[in-house]
């Protein structure tokens, strides 16, 4: 696949790939909050999808970021739509949250593939390894979670990923 070469994407290329590894995908965007200050200061870049992880790199004269995520690590990827910009979130311990003000299709395109390369590296456990111990009441668990995003404690994401993670044990 051919793609044209940001100058974000150029400056992963030069510090942050590893040996071996391969760029299958990139999109153009950014993290944090427009005028936003520390933990949400916004930083443009690229959200670079390789054969081991997703990263979001941001390269300027006064700082660089780096937010990687292991294909193996990745839980949930969720895509938004809508205004000012597309968001795609992919969760993990940690959520990495990328907006963009481009083209939809771009983001659309990219959690595609991200979705097929990761179901790709997902290792098959064996049947018993999934399975739940029988004093898990997954049920109880459920409806816990559900109390706690009433409460507001739990996000919608966080709920609808521990709930997904608890009923693949059933």
């Amino acid at each position: 696949m051919i793609f044209a070469m940001s100058k974000q994407l150029g400056k992963f290329q030069e510090n942050q790939m590893r040996d071996g590894e391969r760029v299958i995908h990139h999109v153009d965007g950014y993290i944090g909050k427009m005028m936003g200050k520390g933990d949400d200061t916004q930083h443009n870049g690229v959200l670079v999808l390789t054969d081991d992880r997703v990263v979001f790199y941001s390269k300027t004269w006064l700082s660089e970021v780096v937010r990687s995520i292991q294909l193996k690590q990745i839980a949930n990827v969720h895509y938004n739509s809508s205004w000012p910009g597309t968001t795609i979130e992919i969760v993990a311990r940690d959520t990495l949250k990328v907006t963009t003000l481009g083209a939809k299709e771009d983001f659309a395109n990219f959690q595609a593939k991200l979705e097929e390369v990761r179901d790709q590296v997902q290792p098959t456990a064996p049947a018993a390894a999934n399975a739940a111990p029988a004093d898990l009441d997954i049920p109880g668990q459920i409806q816990k979670l559900a109390e706690l995003k009433d409460q507001g404690i739990l996000s919608d994401d966080e709920f609808t990923a521990k709930k997904a993670e608890l009923l693949a044990k059933m």
